[in-house]
């Protein structure tokens, strides 16, 4: 057999031998996982009404009093904890003094707050934004799929949630010849797996998580 053919099969089968090998062992340390996550359900309690009153300044007017030059504009405002309260309704009174001297200008309200406007221009009154708010209680709710793929061996991962949805994750894997394990990202299981960094864009959590692939004789107790 000629020299020269011979080296070219021995480096053909060396170099399919090299390919090969790496790929037998992605396939056999090959898994799948599903993410899962509790999502943040909110339960909101009954109506509450929660107040505020100010006091207005003396803007009596003695003389020359046409157009009503002693008019004075007034604000209230009410801001809660959006994680504790959320706000329904909101509105405004005077409870004492001169009130037909004043003008309400009415009121509006967000998610977590409430203000309302008016104007005087008489003697002292006294002024009240009512604002009803229900408080919220996060309750626990069943698990929902967020997302799945296959990993190789040897890979790094990422996975990601929304933490205005999702109060926290977790992963259910099948990994080779082991079955399925749950995994926390925060606290991964050795030596199958290494958190490698954490990271926050706006609402956006995202894992970065190292797969190393199990052996048999790594099976967890």
């Amino acid at each position: 057999m000629n020299l020269i053919y011979s080296k070219s099969i021995v480096v053909i089968i060396f170099t399919q031998l090299f390919f090969f090998i790496p790929s037998a062992f992605a396939e056999e340390t090959r898994m799948r996982y599903v993410l899962f996550g509790l999502p943040n359900k909110i339960e909101l309690g009954a109506v509450e009404t929660k107040t505020k009153t100010i006091k207005t300044g003396d803007h009596h007017c003695e003389s020359s009093c046409k157009g009503e030059p002693t008019r004075t504009a007034y604000r209230i405002d009410m801001s809660f904890d959006q994680k504790e309260y959320k706000v329904v309704g909101a509105s405004l009174s005077c409870n004492s003094g001169l009130c037909a001297y004043s003008h309400s200008h009415g009121t509006g309200y967000s998610n977590n707050t409430a203000w309302g406007t008016f104007d005087v221009w008489s003697r002292p009154m006294n002024w009240t934004l009512n604002v009803q708010v229900r408080s919220k209680k996060t309750i626990g709710g069943s698990a929902e799929q967020i997302d799945s793929d296959t990993v190789d061996g040897g890979k790094i991962f990422i996975v990601s949630y929304d933490k205005s949805k999702f109060q926290s994750i977790y992963l259910d894997v099948d990994l080779p010849e082991l079955g399925t394990v749950r995994v926390d990202p925060k606290n991964p299981p050795l030596p199958f797996f290494k958190k490698i960094a954490v990271s926050e864009a706006g609402k956006l959590v995202s894992y970065s998580l190292y797969y190393q692939g199990p052996s048999i004789d790594d099976k967890p107790e």
